[in-house]
């Protein structure tokens, strides 16, 4: 049978339904909010795009609680201009970017068009932000600034990069662990396009990133 688009609101409660009994009966509180969509309440998901955040979004709930140590599971979707899907534990917060569940989590968003970004922060738990988009690739707009496409975090590690910090100084600052400072370090690259630190630190100098150090100034 042909897939058709899914409404946002009913592929979400589709997951929560599917997941109901792990919900109920493991170890962990899993929440499931409600979508907030930010644009228009009936929006869609093309049938690709929802099938993918499902598969993400339970990936994500299993690898987290096979760590052992979660209390708590949050599960979000907000659709906007993109379909952008939250789920954060309560757990160490040391869960590896490295991981090989997750990054097959990573190349089913990435093979959409799609980014996910993972923050651990010691004692405080991970969160899993991935953003799927809801056009084509072919389709989207061109990003009008080369630093566009970056996340937050990601902005935060190439303002590091360019003023010449490695990753344990990075990890430090941003009270992140080693591990996921590389794995936004590669987000980083592939997303600029570029294939080395420098050229990437050239890049935010370039387009006057706020707190990048000038030329001169970075040996």
């Amino acid at each position: 049978n042909e897939l058709t688009d899914e409404r946002a609101d009913r592929a979400f409660l589709a997951l929560r339904d599917e997941m109901a009994p792990l919900a109920r009966f493991g170890s962990a509180d899993i929440d499931f909010a409600t979508p907030q969509p930010s644009a228009d309440p009936d929006a869609t998901l093309p049938a690709p795009v929802a099938q993918a955040a499902r598969a993400i979004v339970r990936r994500a709930v299993l690898t987290m609680l096979d760590q052992g140590n979660v209390g708590r599971v949050r599960v979000s979707w907000d659709v906007g201009d993109d379909l952008a899907i939250t789920v954060r534990d309560d757990g160490s917060g040391d869960l590896s970017a490295d991981a090989l569940a997750l990054q097959a989590m990573v190349d089913r968003a990435q093979a959409l068009g799609g980014t996910v970004e993972i923050e651990g922060v010691p004692d405080w738990g991970t969160r899993i932000l991935a953003r799927l988009p809801l056009r084509p690739v072919g389709q989207q707009a061109l990003q009008a600034h080369p630093l566009d496409m970056l996340g937050p975090r990601e902005l935060d590690v190439l303002e590091q990069l360019a003023r010449g910090r490695r990753n344990r100084q990075i990890a430090e600052d941003l009270m992140i662990s080693e591990n996921t400072v590389k794995f936004h370090v590669a987000n980083v690259l592939s997303k600029l396009g570029v294939h080395s630190r420098g050229e990437a630190a050239a890049m935010a100098r370039e387009n006057g990133l706020p707190g990048a150090a000038p030329l001169s100034a970075v040996s």
